[in-house]
């Protein structure tokens, strides 16, 4: 299966609602259909913190229901080589180191249930 790269329009409480799925196997990083799309969503940017592994985590909430928050992961484009989407992350967090805190963001990317992970600089 393939991602589809049109965005589907949704919110942070109902991505939030996703039951996280199990790993089907091992190998198998892809934990359910819904890491298989791109969401666009409008959100408030509530803090921004750099993890060991390099990523940026933004959490984000609701704008109906500002309680709801998630995390939006923007990978360290040095871990992304041979993607094509390496500079669309170096792009991305400059954007984001421009943005304040309390500011309205659209946020457009795949979905994705991150597992704990070990410390290691880059999580592939």
């Amino acid at each position: 299966m393939r991602v589809d790269f049109k965005p589907i329009d949704t919110t942070v409480s109902k991505l939030v609602a996703i039951p996280i799925h199990e790993v089907a196997y091992s190998y198998d990083r892809r934990l359910g259909p819904e890491e298989f799309h791109v969401y666009r969503l409008r959100a408030k940017l509530i803090s921004v913190k750099r993890e060991q592994d390099s990523d940026l985590h933004m959490i984000v909430a609701d704008m109906d229901n500002p309680k709801v928050r998630m995390i939006v992961e923007i990978p360290a484009p040095e871990c992304a080589e041979g993607t094509g989407h390496e500079s669309d992350y170096r792009k991305a967090r400059t954007d984001l180191s421009r943005i304040p805190t309390g500011s309205t963001v659209e946020i457009v990317g795949v979905g994705f249930f991150d597992l704990a992970v070990s410390n290691s600089t880059c999580n592939t």
